[in-house]
């Protein structure tokens, strides 16, 4: 209720990639610390200096919790058979890591839709990165969303609305109207020099 920054980490090494999770309360990130590989930590949101590292996560990068928070969608930060993976994590318990719509391309970056229902990604199936989209947790679906390239897909809260970027350019993809598995063309919203995410 303050206009105040609290600080989270306390950690020499470089805290990266934050991801909330569906409601609020916990913050999914890497760390890179004492000199090891990056890691995959996982701390409330509201209690600074309380994280803790997800066993057998190392080099995992999250891009989003899975919809019903127990378990985080990653990508790992060296090739995993010469492809950049998605992996799903499990944080409350050490169930085994799944991989997420495994493919013989690179898939990277996903994100979940607020509703649980679709899932967004980057892959490099055209042979550039392209943003597709595709049910959740069965990806067999997948479609692609941005013509001429695209990265960082982010959901509308409402999870009606698909951003991503291409270029120093970002676009939305109206999500509600799909018909027959077409999805609209992407719209152009604004060009901008930005930071691209992690």
């Amino acid at each position: 209720g303050r206009p105040v920054l609290v600080r989270l980490t306390a950690s020499p090494g470089e805290d990266f990639g934050p991801v909330w999770s569906p409601d609020g309360r916990e913050l999914a990130f890497t760390s890179v610390r004492a000199g090891r590989s990056p890691a995959l930590f996982v701390k409330p949101a509201h209690a600074p200096d309380t994280e803790t590292a997800v066993p057998g996560a190392e080099g995992m990068i999250p891009s989003a919790w899975a919809d019903d928070g127990r378990a985080v969608i990653t990508t790992a930060t060296e090739r995993i058979d010469g492809r950049r993976q998605m992996q799903l994590v499990p944080v409350r318990n050490r169930a085994a890591f799944a991989a997420v719509a495994p493919s013989r391309f690179d898939r990277y970056a996903a994100t979940v839709a607020t509703a649980g229902k679709r899932v967004a990604f980057v892959s490099l199936e055209t042979g550039r990165a392209e943003v597709f989209v595709a049910s959740w947790p069965d990806t067999a679906d997948a479609r692609q969303a941005s013509v001429g390239g695209g990265t960082s897909p982010v959901w509308a809260r409402d999870g009606r609305t698909l951003f991503y970027r291409s270029g120093d350019a970002l676009f939305a993809v109206d999500m509600s109207p799909v018909v027959g598995g077409q999805l609209p063309a992407p719209r152009m919203l604004f060009r901008g020099k930005f930071e691209e995410p992690g």
